[in-house]
């Protein structure tokens, strides 16, 4: 696993808590080394990364623990 994705997996599990007590229920967007936003459809969350950062790997990763465990992540060269 590379070091970024390491670091995105870790602020999502340093986001998530916070993430379910404001009940927000979805698709999270972590790129930057942030939080982007929380997306209720993946798709919108993906078209939203393909937007605002080309090129760029991100994590989009869904709240629920009911949604597995592999992270989803988009990278472009």
């Amino acid at each position: 696993m590379s070091a970024e994705l390491d670091r995105q997996l870790e602020i999502y599990r340093q986001c998530r808590p916070q993430m379910l007590a404001d009940d927000k229920m979805g698709w999270a967007l972590v790129a930057r080394e942030a939080l982007v936003q929380v997306f209720d459809e993946f798709d919108s969350a993906a078209r939203y990364a393909d937007e605002h950062y080309p090129n760029e790997q991100v994590l989009i990763r869904h709240t629920s623990d009911q949604r597995g465990v592999a992270p989803f992540i988009v990278a472009k060269t």
